[in-house]
Formats: C-alpha cells, sequence, structure tokens
C-alpha cells in the first residue's frame, strides 16, 4: 500500500491532516515523497491496524511512475 493508498483509506488529505495534526499541503507532500514523516510512523502504524490496512510507514510501496 502507498502513502496515497493510505491516506485515501483515511478518508483523503483533509481527513488525513486532522487526524495526524498536520496542514493539508503536508498531506500533499507526503504523497509526493511516498513517505510519512518519522516522528508520525507509530499513529501511523496505530491507524492502520486500527481499519484493517496493510500499511507499514517504514518500508512504503514504491510510488507509481507519473506519465512524462
Amino acid at each position: 500500500m502507498t502513502v496515497s493508498d493510505f491516506i485515501e483509506a483515511l478518508g483523503g488529505n483533509a481527513a488525513a491532516a486532522a487526524l495526524f495534526g498536520v496542514t493539508k499541503p503536508a498531506v500533499c507532500n507526503w504523497k509526493a515523497w511516498n513517505r510519512v514523516p518519522p516522528r508520525l510512523h507509530l499513529k501511523a502504524l496505530r491507524e492502520a491496524s486500527a481499519r484493517g490496512l496493510a500499511f507499514n510507514p517504514e518500508a512504503p510501496a514504491k510510488p507509481r511512475k507519473r506519465a512524462a
């Protein structure tokens, strides 16, 4: 599961931002970088577990290739 998939499973950028206490642009950056900041890994693991999601923020999937 990519970071984008995880964020969408949480309800989108606004929901993820509210859940993690960050701004929506910060969440957009996570999606672009395909990583959740290390300080939020534990919270991300807890949220993924609570929702039955297979997400590991320490080893995210490779980002999708963008069309040229």
